[in-house]
């Protein structure tokens, strides 16, 4: 007797519905998904309803940063929002920038410290890059080699920028891998350039994006490169802000 093996199609389930009594309707149910599918399928949603973790922790880091006022400014979140953002790369970071910014709004307003962390991810161009004429002011033109990134117009500083201002990230001054605030406050007779504003012309601008993290050397080793930078004298209002900032750092420090 030969065998023969037959290949049957798998049963199909037929579901009838009645309406008092009589027979409404029949229709083929649908078989459920394989397992795999469905575990792949709820996989998918569950990444699209969730934010990446990347973009939840650096809006996090971005909502502790303070205010930019020297003698109040605490440098700390600020190192930590911007060594979150910097892996990110320059396309990746800026998208999350500009998601925060939209979707905080008017409650950045306070905290301008945030203008720290646009003015040291983004590079001040090269010489060998085009920038926009309002890169630089005039006389930031005429001191610095090369381009620079002009600053926030907040209105005018209190005390004055030095008469040769050397940082390119004014009103920051990056000292030891720590963005220093060297502005307790400013004048201005009309409206200040919100926080939008200045990171869409950094961001539009030929501008490049921090190479490597912050490595924040010790606040006594800022305190001497301070004393050693000679614009600004210990004993002078900058100069008592910024070791009241420095005290924060050393907080930091300590175990």
């Amino acid at each position: 007797m030969r065998r023969i093996a037959a290949v049957f199609p798998a049963p199909t389930l037929w579901v009838c519905m009645t309406l008092g009594g009589t027979l409404a309707g029949c229709g083929q149910a649908k078989s459920p998904p394989p397992k795999s599918e469905a575990a792949s399928e709820a996989r998918s949603a569950d990444a699209r309803a969730e934010p990446t973790p990347s973009r939840a922790a650096a809006f996090r880091a971005l909502d502790a940063v303070g205010a930019l006022r020297a003698d109040i400014y605490d440098p700390r979140p600020v190192i930590a929002a911007i060594n979150l953002l910097q892996p990110l790369g320059r396309e990746a970071g800026t998208a999350t920038l500009a998601a925060y910014i939209k979707q905080r709004n008017q409650q950045v307003f306070d905290r301008d410290g945030l203008f720290a962390v646009i003015r040291v991810l983004y590079e001040p161009p090269t010489a060998a890059m085009p920038y926009p004429k309002d890169a630089c002011t005039p006389r930031q033109i005429e001191l610095l080699s090369g381009p620079c990134l002009r600053p926030p117009r907040l209105g005018a500083p209190q005390p004055p920028a030095p008469e040769q201002l050397r940082s390119l990230r004014y009103p920051f001054f990056v000292l030891g891998d720590v963005p220093l605030s060297v502005v307790l406050g400013y004048s201005l007779g009309g409206k200040a350039e919100p926080l939008y504003m200045h990171f869409e012309a950094l961001a539009a601008a030929p501008t490049g994006w921090l190479a490597k993290p912050l490595a924040p050397k010790s606040a006594g080793e800022i305190r001497y490169l301070f004393t050693h930078y000679g614009q600004w004298s210990a004993n002078s209002e900058i100069g008592v802000a910024i070791d009241k900032q420095l005290m924060l750092l050393e907080k930091a420090d300590r175990p």
